[in-house]
Formats: structure tokens, C-alpha cells, sequence
């Protein structure tokens, strides 16, 4: 019931259509460009098919029911809670969230409405992607305060680096408290991780005459009080430069040398080593019971992609990735987009994609830059993309519902802060967290 068959006749902009096909087929979309914006459908009470024509996902948090935006049009009893997609890989609906979701490109959508109104969304300006500034208090006595790193657990997200920072909304921060004192002193932290009810960061001391360089692990229940823990006895050059938990295990690796560290509670660790001739991690992610780390220039492995199922046991995978020096993945997220699940690295111009950790897809979406940071979340993928012009530094955002196709790069307006460096993002209350330099994060709905 409420299905129309249509032949021969232009489809109309925003309105989504069934298509049956016997076999799998690419569809070519042509049209002329449209000077309305925002564009406009209009939805009767019940069911409608909705979608978007424009080249990239756009966030739901973009588009309005009326004069209000889908969350508060849906609080108010005008719409239905959520969205949904449909996947014919799984024959399946999937929710898309009014506060998280988006709307993929060329990809139509189920929308409820209780009475008759106006859809509409913006054609210009971020397409979609809202930028935050999202200022970290600072601590004078430190010289690095760059955030590099932020994770999100018990309903905190919290920013390591060269002071702690927490923050219950994820847009206002706060300084958190490393053994009395507000900063690490000489310490700079890489990465955080949260399992267990644990927050654990690690990272490395500052070189200090023949104690040279230490690695650093601290830990914290609530992620605002923080306490440092022993590391395990290796030879260290680096510090550490990634950690992740899963199969209630914590896994740490330096950013050279070769060295791993596993952990079951956070606080006792065992050295490990990685595999082959690769001497370094840059980060890691855990998923489909593997924890995946990128990096390694020096490997004899295209790519530098190494797994684990414990932390112990290394084994380095094939990426086919030429070049790899300019090619090298420094980046790594994982996460549930469209119908599956996927690990998303990224470096240079490159982006590998893995369902298992183990076979890689690549590609190049940008002929420019440096895919310098990925975070996998809200059914989407975020890529920051980073360029440096004569010392003018630039950050574009890519977006992606699937893996395979991404939106053009989308630059983040220029100001102040500019965003000269960005760390292992995070998804965690609706949008993605990039952690920046100079006590400033991005922020990206």
C-alpha cells in the first residue's frame, strides 16, 4: 500500500525510489544542478521514502521538519523517533538516529511523520558536517598541551596528551588530576583506552640526559583522578604510541622498537613483541576479536598492518599498498557502517578497508594531503584530511556510509584555533572528536 509505479518520467529531487534489480547493477544518476536551497520535499502522514541527490552523506542533524530539526520534531510528536535504511545485503531495515545518523548519498530512507510537513536540508556550506571548536583549558607550565588522543567510557569522554582533560557533553572540558598536580610534568601521553570501568593512557617521558626516553602508562577509574603504573621491563626508545582493550585484555605498543605490552587489569603488564621486522605501531583498534595495529615504516609488510587475538601473538598482514613511505597507515578506526562492520585505516592519500583485519581493500579518495586520522561511528566514517601550504595549514573532513565511496573533502573553516595537528579521534555523544593542538579539539556533527 502507498507504492506508486513510475516509468519514463524524471525522478523528483529528494524523494526516494525502489528499484528492483535481478542482478546486481551501478545505477548512473544525471540531472542538473539545483540553485533551491535548502531542498525541500514534502512528507504526508505515515511512511515516506526520502533521500538525498547531493555527492555526500549528509548528517541528519543538518536537516529540518519544518522550522525544527529532526530531533526536536520527533521529541514533539511530529515524527517517528528514528529513520530507516534498508540493506539488501542482509534484507534488513537499520535504524539511522535523528541525533547521530546520516543520510547516504543516493541512498533513500524511510521517514514517519505524524502530520504532513516540510523536509528540507541545506545544499551549501559543510555539507551536511557541522564544526566545532571545543577549547581545553590549559596548565601554563606545560610546553606541549596538545590533546593526542580521546576515548569515551562511562558516559565520559576524555583527552590525553600533555595534561588529562574530561568532559561529560563532549564540547566542555575540564582539567583532570595526575597525582595531585594538574599536568604530567615532563610526561606526554599518545593514547587512552576505556574497558573494564579503566580508562588506561600511555605514552613516554621527555628525554632526560642517560634515563633517555620512558615509557608511561596511567590509569583511572573515572577519568578526571589519574595514577601511574609500572610498565614492563623492555628496552624502550620511543615510549608508547597506542593502546586498545578488548576480550577484556588491554594492549599497549611502542611507536619503535618493536615492543608490546599486554595487560588484564591495567595495572600489570607483560612485554610482548611484535611480529616480524615491523618496529612500530602508530595505533590500534579491536574488533572482530583481533586488535589491529597500523604503522611501521621499516616492515617488510606494504601497509604496516599488524594483528593479535591476545596481545602476544603477532602476525603481519598484506595490505598491497605501493610505496610505502608516502602510503604509510598511521591511522585506525572500527565500527558498524551500513550493514556490517569494518576496520578503516588511513594514511597519505590511502584508505584500506577490512571486514576481519585480515583481506584489505584500498583506495585513494584524495590526490592531495594526508589522511592523517579516521573515526568509524554514528553508521558513518570521518576522515580528517591534513595539508600544509607554506607553513598555512588546512583540515577537510571526508565522510562515507560504506567504505567504498567518499564525499569530496569539506575544509573546516579557518580561525583561531587553527587545527595544525589532530590525534586519535573518538565517536561518543552524537559526533566525532578530534583531539587538537594548542588546547582546542574539533568537533564534527
Amino acid at each position: 500500500a502507498g507504492f506508486t509505479e513510475q516509468t519514463g518520467s524524471p525522478a523528483n529531487q529528494y524523494q526516494g525510489f525502489w528499484v528492483f534489480c535481478s542482478t546486481p547493477v551501478q545505477l548512473t544518476l544525471n540531472g542538473d544542478n539545483s540553485i533551491q536551497n535548502p531542498l525541500q520535499t514534502s512528507l504526508a502522514s505515515g511512511w515516506n521514502l526520502v533521500g538525498t541527490p547531493l555527492n555526500a552523506d549528509v548528517a541528519a542533524t543538518a536537516l529540518q521538519f519544518g522550522s525544527q530539526s529532526l530531533v526536536s520534531a520527533a521529541t514533539a510528536g511530529l515524527l517517528g523517533k528514528q529513520a530507516f535504511t534498508y540493506s539488501p545485503v542482509d534484507s534488513a531495515y537499520h535504524p539511522l538516529s535523528y541525533q547521530s545518523g546520516a543520510f547516504p548519498a543516493f541512498q533513500a530512507a524511510w521517514v514517519f511523520a505524524f502530520q504532513p510537513g516540510i523536509l528540507s536540508t541545506p545544499t551549501t556550506g559543510t555539507g551536511g558536517l557541522t564544526f566545532i571548536n571545543a577549547p581545553v583549558p590549559s596548565t601554563a607550565s606545560r610546553v606541549e598541551p596538545q590533546a593526542n588522543a580521546a576515548t569515551v567510557g562511562n558516559n565520559t569522554l576524555v583527552t590525553v596528551g600533555g595534561t588529562v582533560a574530561y568532559s561529560t557533553d563532549g564540547l566542555t572540558f575540564t582539567l583532570g588530576n595526575t597525582s595531585g598536580a594538574q599536568d604530567f610534568g615532563s610526561v606526554i601521553l599518545s593514547s587512552v583506552a576505556y574497558g573494564n570501568g579503566l580508562f588506561v593512557a600511555v605514552g613516554q617521558s621527555a628525554f632526560n640526559g642517560n634515563n633517555g626516553i620512558t615509557a608511561e602508562i596511567y590509569t583511572s577509574a573515572d577519568g578526571i583522578n589519574w595514577t601511574p603504573q609500572t610498565p614492563p621491563g623492555q628496552s624502550r626508545e620511543l615510549g608508547y604510541a597506542a593502546v586498545a582493550f578488548g576480550n577484556n585484555l588491554f594492549v599497549a605498543a611502542e611507536g619503535g622498537n618493536g615492543n608490546a605490552a599486554v595487560s588484564s587489569d591495567g595495572v600489570h603488564w607483560t612485554g610482548t613483541r611484535l611480529a616480524g621486522n615491523s618496529d612500530s605501531v602508530f595505533q590500534l583498534a579491536f574488533g572482530n576479536g583481533l586488535f589491529v595495529g597500523v604503522g611501521g615504516t621499516y616492515g617488510t609488510t606494504p601497509g604496516g598492518i599488524q594483528t593479535s587475538p591476545d596481545g602476544v601473538t603477532w602476525t603481519e598482514r598484506t595490505v598491497g599498498i605501493a610505496n610505502q613511505n608516502s602510503n604509510q597507515l598511521g591511522s585506525i578506526g572500527y565500527g558498524t557502517v551500513g550493514s556490517g562492520a569494518l576496520f578503516v585505516a588511513a594514511g597519505g592519500p590511502v584508505v584500506a578497508t577490512s571486514a576481519d583485519g585480515v583481506s584489505w581493500t584500498t583506495q585513494q579518495p584524495i590526490t592531495g594531503g594526508d589522511l592523517s586520522n579516521v573515526v568509524v561511528g554514528g553508521g558513518r566514517i570521518l576522515l580528517a584530511s591534513y595539508a600544509n601550504t607554506n607553513n598555512n595549514f588546512s583540515i577537510a573532513i571526508l565522510s562515507s556510509g560504506d567504505g567504498q565511496s567518499f564525499s569530496s573533502p569539506q575544509t573546516v573553516p579557518n580561525g583561531s584555533p587553527t587545527y595544525s595537528n589532530l590525534g586519535q579521534a573518538v565517536y561518543g555523544f552524537g559526533e566525532a572528536l578530534f583531539p587538537g593542538f594548542f588546547y582546542s579539539d574539533l568537533v564534527v556533527k
